[in-house]
């Protein structure tokens, strides 16, 4: 929350107040930068995207979470996986919003 604030203080640039990583990555000495691991099984699958940024992204997500919550409420990331491997035709707007949205 402090970076949050920090950054809403520093600039008021539309694009920094929607787009708060990208002040952080461009201001790296005022923040402390760290990088995590993410799920082993989300290595290499570059052609998965999995946060909502646009509305074509939420109507992604919000079609494969309605599909998947039917038989558990809580899937896990190898569920998800598991059900785009299955479903193949989200892949293409996935890669299509990575292409559009890459930094």
């Amino acid at each position: 929350m402090k970076a949050l604030e920090k950054i809403a203080s520093q600039t008021q640039e539309e694009f920094y107040h929607e787009h708060v990583t990208n002040y952080i990555y461009e201001h790296p000495e005022q923040f402390e930068i760290k990088w995590l691991e993410g799920p082993s099984q989300l290595l290499g699958r570059k052609n998965i995207r999995l946060t909502i940024d646009t509305y074509g992204d939420f109507e992604s997500a919000k079609s494969i979470y309605e599909k998947l919550c039917e038989v558990n409420p809580f899937p896990t990331i190898g569920d998800i996986i598991t059900y785009l491997d299955n479903h193949i035709q989200y892949y293409h707007s996935m890669e299509e919003q990575i292409s559009k949205n890459s930094k």
